[in-house]
C-alpha cells in the first residue's frame, strides 16, 4: 500500500532564486522516477502549485533542494511525496542518496501550452495557459522579425484559467505576458491533414470501410457519411475514434450503390476524404 508523504517548502529560498511572493491558484505537478532520474526533469509551476514525486524505482530516493529551500526526505520505493511551492524562482535538485540525480522546479507567474495534437494548417490553433492570483489580465503575443506583436488580451477566470484561439498558416511562436510577468515561448507547427478511405467486400451486402489520417493522431474524432441523393447532402452515419496509426474502421451494409467518405473536423475546418462507391445494385434499382 503506498502511503504518501507530505512537506512544505522551507520559508528561506536560496539566494539564486527570486523571492517574490504570489498568490496563485493551486494545482499540482507530477515527477516520476521510474529510475535512477527525474521525470521530468524539469517541470514548471504557477507559484502556490505542488510538485508531486512518485518514486517507481525498488529504491527509495530523496528529491532536496540544492540550497537547502526544500527536501522530501527518503521516498520509500513505490512511495510518494509532495511540496507546495509560495515563491517564483529556479530550484535545482538532486537526490541526496544518489547525487548524479538532478532536476529542477520552475516556479513562474505565467504558464503557456499550445494544443496537442498540432492543428491542421488554415485552421484554429487553441493556446491555453494559467496565471497566478492577482493577474487581471494577459496579452497574448507572436512573434514577428525580431520581435513580438500583440494578438489579442484575455481575463484570467477565477482559477486562473485563460485560452486564446488563433488561426495559424504556418509554423508561429506565441508568448503571454502581463506586467513584469512572461511566460516561456511557445511554437505552434500546423500540419496538413490528410484523410482517406478504402472499403474491401466482407459479404453480400456488408463492406469493412477503412479511414486513415495523416499524420496520425490517436483519438481523432472522424465521422463516416453516406451520400443521399434525394436531399444532395451528406448524412453522418457513424462516428469513430482513430487508433494510435491514424486508422479507424467501420462495417457498413450496403445492397444499393452508394458513395461514402470519411470527414474531420479540425481547428475550424472540415476535412473530408475523396469518396468512394460501395453496393452493387443501381441506386433505384
Amino acid at each position: 500500500m503506498r502511503r504518501a508523504r507530505r512537506f512544505a517548502v522551507a520559508a528561506a529560498v536560496t539566494a539564486a532564486a527570486s523571492v517574490l511572493p504570489v498568490t496563485a491558484h493551486a494545482a499540482t505537478a507530477d515527477v516520476t522516477i521510474p529510475g535512477t532520474f527525474f521525470s521530468p526533469a524539469t517541470v514548471r509551476v504557477l507559484a502556490g502549485d505542488q510538485v508531486h514525486w512518485m518514486n517507481h524505482d525498488s529504491r527509495p530516493h530523496t528529491a532536496t533542494a540544492d540550497g537547502g529551500a526544500f527536501d522530501t526526505g527518503p521516498i520509500a520505493a513505490h512511495g510518494e511525496a509532495s511540496v507546495a511551492f509560495p515563491t517564483l524562482g529556479t530550484f535545482a535538485y538532486t537526490c541526496r542518496i544518489h547525487p548524479f540525480m538532478h532536476g529542477t522546479v520552475a516556479v513562474v507567474a505565467l504558464v503557456l501550452a499550445g494544443p496537442a495534437p498540432p492543428p491542421a494548417k488554415g485552421g484554429t490553433a487553441r493556446l491555453t495557459g494559467r496565471a497566478a492570483t492577482g493577474i487581471a489580465s494577459v496579452t497574448l503575443e507572436r512573434a514577428v522579425g525580431t520581435g513580438f506583436t500583440v494578438v489579442a488580451s484575455a481575463a484570467p477566470g477565477v482559477d486562473g484559467a485563460f485560452a486564446f484561439s488563433v488561426k495559424v498558416d504556418a509554423p508561429a511562436t506565441f508568448r503571454v505576458h502581463a506586467g513584469t510577468a512572461l511566460s516561456d515561448p511557445v511554437t505552434v507547427r500546423p500540419v496538413e491533414l490528410k484523410v482517406r478511405i478504402s472499403a474491401t467486400r466482407r459479404g453480400r451486402r456488408t463492406y469493412a470501410v477503412r479511414a486513415r489520417i495523416a499524420p496520425a493522431a490517436r483519438g481523432t474524432l472522424v465521422a463516416f457519411q453516406r451520400y443521399v441523393p434525394e436531399r444532395f447532402a451528406w448524412r453522418t452515419i457513424a462516428r469513430r475514434r482513430t487508433d494510435r496509426s491514424g486508422l479507424v474502421r467501420l462495417s457498413v451494409r450496403a445492397t444499393h450503390r452508394t458513395r461514402v467518405r470519411a470527414v474531420v473536423r479540425a481547428g475550424g475546418l472540415l476535412i473530408a476524404s475523396p469518396s468512394i462507391r460501395i453496393g452493387r445494385r443501381p441506386p433505384f434499382g
